[in-house]
């Protein structure tokens, strides 16, 4: 009368298999338990995946390994964690090659992996379990293999010509509760359009039963699949289209491949997966080459480069080799394709101009600017405003009067309605680029309040719309607006915000940008070393990307930096580099700052030298006034009130030393009466206090 404890194991699978007329003996004997003991029935298949994983982590490391991540997911993926499948599989890469041992003994792998594949036994274990089947089910499994390891109900009754529901009953009593070989996923809706969703139980099955159809069955069957697909999401394919290309290349049919190619690297590039766009449309290039050379071709491939282009703008950075030849090809098939349709060539001209702008080759950037502004002005294109933007950035050759007008235009122009979708066009919302470079331009002008109204204005809109492209773009541009105000931790706030995006989207070059500025805020709260280390690292990868745009601004953080640690010779050192910039590349905006900064630390300098004792100046024949008078002479020159205030306050201060309070006076008071706004800023307050002090 003892009570005991029996337990025992099975594979449901095996009860699946009849023996004649007669059902497997263990059938009647778990009912009958059941009846009288009620369920006492524990499924192992689901908690399979987390001791799955487990178990391949445990049998990996029973070697000393190098096996990283990567191997060991995609491993699993193929095995499910099912023992023999994982102990025969490695086995299989052992014997191979495709792991092998390195000169320390540890098992690393090889460079090349064919997972394809399968070992004699698991191929033996697959192949015992597919035949057991009838033909009708085993011809199931074979179209569901060819959609994928997930397969649609609906798609595989139609290519095989039964009715759903029937599919539907099969699938989900014979081949998942009996076989075990595929289980019910979702059931979905799509429109009117019932989906159900299945998946093989493990990736081995899927992969066994398609490598088992010949070339010439492939080629039907995905051809079949492919047209049950289009037909089911009729008008709404972007969501498969990835599918489609698949399933079209592979039965031969390039050309409708190609068409959903495009089709999924749009939407990807809309979704800012870009990496992904960039593969998508990598791939209908290549398959391009297939096609004869006609004008459809041509107007395909005008189309992949294009969107292309956008993808590369956003993870090469504007100024990569690949951008270069991207737009490049894209212009010459522009030409051979549209000569007439000038419209057709904004986003290219968009792309060659940005390419020369951040390059720094300012004076072919600011050509191909007019080229575009003049066509869209003939054409009367929406794309006007972004010709603005591209003429507006000539304000980084110091010409600020000439460039206001034309953000003047962006702010007056811009539609969110209107304007918004051609961010998909040119990788970037055109109206809030214009808005926050152009805050830029009226800061340097003097016109300090309404430069913050454009760029609070920019960041709500670049937050509402939810490009992260944009969305980074803008917050990096706001940094330096921060930055051109001396408000470090409101700067830093911006490019961290900034730097999060761009290291979740994988956008180097304004990653770099938003690093310096967050290095120089650093500087600012006595963190001077940390600041220096993180700005090189900016100015290196920027250098890497070939991007020299703004390098004479972010120099002077690095000047900066170096000032907060008490190292004025690094930071002339800096100082100079940019001025050599200045006459290379005639980026201008920036240089009143660079020659007041020089002042500053000539300044540190020279009295350093006093203090020892030593005679004469330093750095040749300049001198700190000389600097500050350059520098006001170039702001002038500019118009740039605001770079002259702080070259005159930084004259002014010298002059107060020498006793010339009078002349100091003079000089800083006609400055500051130009100001007609922001007079709460720290310039404007530091220039303030100064008058006081002079007229004291």
């Amino acid at each position: 009368h003892t009570r005991m404890l029996i337990l025992g194991t099975y594979r449901p699978d095996e009860l699946a298999v009849s023996r004649g007329e007669t059902h497997h003996p263990l059938a009647e004997m778990l009912s009958e338990l059941k009846r009288q003991h009620g369920d006492i029935w524990l499924d192992l298949g689901e908690l399979a995946e987390v001791d799955g994983r487990h178990f391949v982590e445990a049998y990996l490391d029973t070697r000393p390994n190098r096996l990283g991540p990567a191997f060991r997911e995609a491993l699993f993926t193929r095995t499910g964690g099912h023992a023999l499948f994982t102990v025969e599989l490695m086995r299989e890469l052992w014997e191979r090659g495709d792991v092998r041992q390195d000169a320390d003994g540890q098992w690393t792998q090889g460079p090349a992996i064919d997972w394809n594949v399968l070992p004699a036994r698991v191929e033996g274990a697959i192949e015992k379990r597919i035949q057991r089947l009838e033909k009708e089910l085993q011809s199931i499994l074979t179209i569901a293999s060819v959609e994928g390891e997930t397969f649609t109900a609906e798609v595989v009754a139609r290519v095989q010509q039964v009715q759903e529901r029937a599919l539907v009953q099969r699938l989900s009593q014979e081949l998942d509760k009996q076989h075990r070989l595929v289980t019910a996923q979702i059931l979905d809706w799509f429109g009117p359009q019932r989906l159900s969703l299945y998946r093989f139980r493990h990736q081995l099955f899927q992969q066994y039963v398609y490598h088992s159809l010949t070339e010439v069955e492939r080629v039907y069957l995905h051809e079949a699949v492919g047209s049950v697909l289009e037909a089911l999401y009729g008008e709404q394919t972007e969501p498969i289209a990835v599918q489609l290309a698949r399933h079209f290349e592979q039965a031969g049919l390039t050309e409708k491949a190609l068409t959903y190619l495009l089709q999924a690297g749009k939407r990807a590039a809309q979704l800012s997966a870009y990496r992904e766009a960039i593969g998508h449309l990598t791939r209908g290039l290549v398959l391009l080459e297939r096609l004869p050379e006609t004008p459809e071709r041509a107007q395909t491939e005008l189309e992949l480069q294009i969107v292309l282009g956008t993808a590369l703008l956003a993870t090469k950075g504007y100024a990569a080799a690949e951008v270069e030849q991207t737009y490049s090809r894209a212009w010459q098939l522009c030409q051979q394709v549209y000569a007439g349709e000038t419209a057709r060539m904004f986003p290219i001209l968009y792309g060659r101009w940005a390419f020369y702008q951040v390059r720094g080759e300012h004076r072919t950037a600011y050509q191909l600017a007019e080229e575009f502004f003049d066509l869209a002005q003939r054409q009367h294109d929406p794309g006007i405003v972004v010709a603005h933007l591209c003429m507006g950035c000539r304000f980084l050759l110091g010409e600020l009067v000439a460039a206001r007008p034309h953000f003047e235009q962006i702010a007056a122009l811009y539609n969110v309605e209107q304007h918004r979708p051609m961010t998909f066009q040119y990788g970037v919302d055109p109206g809030l680029a214009g808005l926050s470079t152009g805050a830029l331009n009226l800061w340097l002008l003097g016109y300090v309040e309404q430069a913050l109204q454009w760029s609070e204005r920019a960041l709500l809109l670049a937050h509402e719309g939810a490009h992260p492209f944009t969305l980074a773009y803008t917050l990096v541009l706001l940094s330096w607006f921060h930055h051109f105000r001396r408000e470090w931790a409101v700067a830093q706030e911006r490019a961290e915000e900034a730097i999060a995006i761009c290291v979740k989207q994988g956008l180097a070059l304004w990653l770099a940008w938003g690093t310096m500025i967050r290095g120089w805020a650093l500087a600012h709260q006595g963190q001077g070393d940390a600041a220096i280390a993180q700005i090189h690292q900016g100015l290196a990868a920027a250098q890497a990307a070939d991007a020299r745009v703004f390098r004479t601004h972010q120099l002077t953080l690095l000047a900066e930096a170096y000032w907060t640690v008490g190292e004025p010779e690094a930071g002339l050192a800096a100082l100079d580099e940019a001025l050599a910039l200045v006459e290379k590349n005639e980026e201008r905006f920036w240089e009143a700052e660079i020659y007041r900064l020089k002042g500053e630390l000539l300044l540190i300098v020279e009295g350093a030298e006093l203090t020892l004792g030593a005679a004469g100046g330093t750095q040749g024949a300049e001198s700190s006034e000389g600097c500050f008078l350059t520098a006001i002479e170039i702001a002038r020159r500019q118009a740039g009130k605001s770079l002259e205030l702080r070259a005159t306050v930084s004259l002014a201060r010298l002059w107060q030393q020498q006793g010339k309070n009078d002349q100091a006076r003079r000089l800083l008071t006609d400055i500051y009466g130009l100001f007609t706004e922001g007079f709460d800023t720290i310039d404007l307050q530091q220039a303030q206090s100064l008058l006081q002090e002079l007229s004291a």
